[in-house]
């Protein structure tokens, strides 16, 4: 498993690993929802996941103060 880190344009803090799917594992995507409803408490922007044949990415919009 690699694991990238870098920020997107300056607003995005993105996270993104090689895939490597297992297929008796089944995610029902609960983490993902909690991340999505507590940014939409603090900013308007969008939690962006994404998976490709290679990679599963997620985008956290940056809060600044």
């Amino acid at each position: 498993l690699i694991i990238n880190i870098s920020i997107k344009n300056g607003n995005y803090l993105v996270v993104s690993n090689n895939l490597r799917k297992k297929p008796a594992l089944n995610s029902n995507n609960m983490g993902l929802e909690n991340i999505r409803s507590r940014y939409r408490y603090f900013t308007q922007s969008p939690v962006v996941v994404s998976e490709t044949e290679n990679e599963f990415r997620v985008e956290i919009p940056l809060i600044i103060h």
